[in-house]
């Protein structure tokens, strides 16, 4: 009585060991792939592109528009709003780009020291000639405003960051309900 039962028991600890090394390579398996994330916006079909603008005499200026260009484009991309969303430079034509934000900035001025320094910038939303979010956005990054919005950044960082933080959740939810 006692043989048939043992046997039975390693038949099914058998089993039990064939199904976690089963279990164990479909989630190793499944470790590596990366699941596609859909767009969800209401422009999900479409490609954004962004463009930035400028005094192009001011370097400064120039830097911090590509930077933000950028670091805005990137964030936009998470959000998978859109089919494609790329930066496509500073003073670019925008001929042959049916939605683009484009970023000019108005002022970037900075004091003698590094700090503060203040951006004042203009967003405009166009899809096909239609302007869908249309904002000017006012900034300044003091040294005691840099620990609230970028611990242990510069005031360039500081204020690109206070920049993004500003327009990205106004942007998106204009987005979401066009």
């Amino acid at each position: 009585m006692m043989q048939p039962l043992l046997s039975q028991l390693f038949k099914q600890a058998s089993l039990l060991k064939q199904l976690s090394a089963v279990c164990v390579l479909l989630l190793l398996s499944a470790c590596g792939s990366k699941t596609p994330q859909v767009s969800t916006g209401p422009l999900y079909q479409d490609n954004l592109s962004l463009f930035t603008y400028g005094a192009h005499d001011k370097a400064l200026e120039k830097k911090l528009r590509v930077i933000h260009g950028r670091q805005l484009a990137e964030s936009l991309a998470a959000k998978n709003l859109f089919n494609n969303t790329e930066y496509q430079g500073d003073s670019r034509d925008i001929a042959g780009h049916d939605t683009r934000l484009r970023i000019t900035f108005v002022y970037a001025q900075q004091e003698t020291t590094s700090w503060p320094l203040e951006i004042k910038a203009h967003y405009l939303l166009e899809q096909n000639n239609k302007t869908l979010f249309n904002q000017v956005y006012q900034v300044k990054a003091t040294p005691y405003s840099a620990n609230s919005h970028c611990q242990g950044c510069n005031s360039e960082q500081t204020a690109l960051a206070m920049l993004n933080n500003k327009v990205l959740p106004e942007l998106v939810k204009a987005l979401q309900t066009h």
